[in-house]
């Protein structure tokens, strides 16, 4: 509803609105004691960016740009396609954080629109209230005014708080209550306490995921839905067509397809692979003219080699952000940059870190699977710098810059993703050595 441009239905408060209620009902379903699932509309609200402030931002919009701009599609997707769930966003909207907004959660959502479901938090969104937004001092405090106000429930690693907040008074019993029956309000209209004969929804046979005449309507639906915005007589394209010229490195690529936050398809058909199946007999050359946007490949575990030549990279951590003062903690790491969040697979920071600003060193050698030419690059959160022993501005040399600031809580870590290009092969050399891989400064 009001999310990344690929997450939402457009700018048209109307299409969401129509667009975004089918959807919902779609999910909830239609029986009368059940929901097949229950829809989320999210995030609640004004959070159409910039992405990387909104951790941080306090949007001040007016009251009328609100309810005629941004409201609109919650309200008919709550209001109308009766969604039993809202996510709040992370953003703070004329002071107050979406997750403690007193105008949104109680005035708006559950006054005016009489929602009677639950709220949930976005990811790691009541940890923000006290550590980005400063609204109040600490996590316990974040999870109380939270509750209060109407988030029933943390999506994140900060539950901690609510205990400690039960424990000194900050939340009472009768307080929790009120929100634990939300909770299992919802749990019981999914059926999850009755027998699975009793609920409609758990009758649907597995085969009914993924079947044929599934994939026929998704497919009915994908190509009704195209809008060609001008066509000068060229398309459709004669069956005779002898060659075809395909340019741009989406039309070969599935992260295009998938966008994010997605699922694994059994069987995927790029632009180019269905041009090349409707045109068998024609000549079909693709070029993805740039490098630009093309899928980047995190290194393998397998490349990277430590000093003394065993497995992985040496990493020292510090409860500094720029490398200073005594290491807290030195360990192997099998590998960087791997899908998702975290470090390697299921790899988290050593305990020694704590839950403050640090930064990291990560040291080692890279060793190709074959000679070739790769492209190496490195993506972290404010900072991540790869360089030679001692070189000038390598993370932790003498005159490198001090790393500063703090990313979101779920920040990505530094990884390297090769990519082999164009070009004659290399002759044999040694192994590069990444020296100060990496500096990563976070938030947690």
């Amino acid at each position: 509803m009001g999310q990344r441009g690929h997450e939402t239905y457009g700018e048209d408060p109307f299409l969401s609105c129509r667009l975004g209620t089918a959807f919902v009902r779609g999910l909830q379903g239609n029986d009368p004691k059940y929901f097949k699932t229950i829809s989320t509309p999210k995030h609640y609200a004004v959070h159409s960016g910039p992405e990387p402030a909104r951790h941080t931002i306090d949007v001040k919009v007016s009251l009328h740009d609100e309810e005629d701009t941004y409201l609109p599609a919650f309200r008919q997707t709550v209001v109308e396609g009766k969604a039993d769930s809202v996510m709040c966003a992370y953003n703070r909207i004329n002071g107050e954080p979406a997750c403690a907004n007193t105008f949104l959660l109680q005035d708006t959502l559950r006054g005016a629109w009489k929602f009677n479901g639950y709220v949930v938090s976005d990811c790691g969104a009541i940890g923000d209230i006290n550590r980005n937004h400063k609204f109040v001092p600490t996590l316990p405090e974040s999870a109380a005014i939270s509750l209060k106000r109407g988030t029933d429930l943390d999506c994140g690693a900060d539950s901690q708080g609510y205990a400690t907040a039960m424990q000194t008074g900050l939340i009472s019993e009768k307080e929790a209550d009120v929100n634990l029956k939300r909770l299992f309000k919802a749990r019981f209209q999914l059926g999850m306490f009755d027998p699975p004969e009793m609920v409609k929804y758990a009758q649907i046979p597995f085969s009914e995921n993924d079947s044929a005449a599934h994939r026929e309507l998704a497919r009915k639906a994908a190509r009704e839905v195209m809008v060609l915005l001008k066509n000068d007589g060229s398309l459709p394209l004669k069956k005779s067509v002898k060659k075809i010229a395909v340019v741009g490195p989406l039309a070969d690529s599935i992260p295009a397809l998938e966008g994010n936050y997605n699922g694994t398809s059994s069987h995927y058909v790029t632009p180019l692979d269905g041009i090349r199946r409707q045109f068998a007999s024609a000549e079909v050359t693709f070029t993805p003219g740039t490098r630009f946007l093309r899928n980047p490949i995190a290194i393998p575990a397998s490349a990277y080699h430590t000093e003394d030549n065993q497995a992985g990279l040496t990493a020292v951590y510090f409860k500094t952000k720029d490398l200073s003062g005594s290491p807290a903690a030195t360990r192997n790491e099998a590998q960087l940059g791997s899908a998702g969040f975290g470090f390697g697979p299921g790899s988290r920071l050593p305990e020694g870190v704590g839950q403050g600003d640090f930064s990291a060193r990560y040291t080692g050698f890279l060793k190709a699977e074959e000679s070739s030419t790769y492209s190496l690059s490195i993506a972290g959160a404010p900072a991540a710098r790869p360089g030679a022993p001692g070189a000038p501005g390598a993370p932790g040399a003498p005159g490198a810059p001090a790393t500063g600031g703090a990313p979101p809580p779920a920040a990505r870590p530094p990884g390297a993703a090769p990519r082999s290009g164009p070009g004659p092969a290399p002759g044999p050399r040694p192994p590069p050595r990444l020296r100060n891989v990496a500096s990563r400064v976070a938030s947690r």
